[in-house]
């Protein structure tokens, strides 16, 4: 049984600004080695508010710069889970 893809996965569209940005984000990300480990933390910075430490598994910062990678090249992007 199929079911249709919910309103709430959003196609996002990179433009040449977002594709310049993901490119310069993915390549400093890729400089860090996940390894085996199961989380990363990582910092939110917000002009303002004090910056926030979060933790994150770290397969979801691998799918974070590959989603990077697709949007360096310009490429449009959707996130949808398997079951969907």
């Amino acid at each position: 049984m199929t079911s249709p893809i919910s309103e709430n996965f959003e196609t996002v569209a990179p433009t040449e600004a977002d594709a310049q940005l993901a490119r310069e984000s993915s390549r400093r990300l890729a400089t860090h080695k996940l390894g085996r480990r199961s989380s990363v933390r990582i910092q939110l910075l917000d002009d303002s508010t004090e910056p926030e430490t979060v933790a994150v598994p770290a397969s979801a910062l691998r799918l974070f710069l590959h989603l990077l990678t697709e949007m360096s090249q310009g490429n449009a992007v959707t996130l949808i889970p398997t079951h969907a």
